[in-house]
């Protein structure tokens, strides 16, 4: 049974006490807030959303472009530089959150339907770490008090 229609903020607090409940991290309980609070006032100021019944995937798929072309300062809080955009990753972490949060939504009945039952994850590129040089490791080696 689907509970009364409630706030998207609402339930984001429900399922941050849920988080808690499951001991998160505080790091990554910060990290779904700062995400799903951005959202929530994305919602409420470009498309006028505040019921959590309300979201559509077009909504959450609409978010997914407004992050991506969101600069640096405006979509991500840590950030001070606010002149490139946000990289793959950082986007991808948005829509982890936002799907993260619908899933739960979904599975404590507060939604009959979960918008972002269908909203893809966005492709990243492959990032290739450097690896040590055998220069690296000699001069590491050579470091070492070997007496």
């Amino acid at each position: 049974m689907v509970k009364r229609s409630m706030t998207i903020a609402e339930a984001i607090k429900g399922y941050i006490i849920d988080c808690r409940t499951l001991d998160r991290s505080e790091r990554t309980i910060e990290w779904y807030e700062q995400k799903l609070n951005y959202f929530v006032r994305w919602l409420s100021e470009e498309e006028e959303i505040d019921k959590l019944n309300q979201v559509t995937i077009d909504h959450l798929r609409s978010f997914v472009l407004h992050v991506k072309a969101a600069p640096l300062g405006r979509a991500n809080l840590n950030k001070d530089d606010d002149s490139t955009e946000l990289s793959p990753l950082t986007v991808k972490g948005y829509v982890q959150v936002t799907k993260g949060f619908f899933n739960w939504c979904f599975k404590e009945e507060l939604i009959k339907v979960n918008p972002a039952a269908r909203l893809g994850l966005p492709s990243v590129p492959s990032y290739i770490i450097a690896t040590f040089t055998p220069d690296h490791i000699r001069a590491l080696l050579d470091a070492c008090d070997r007496s």
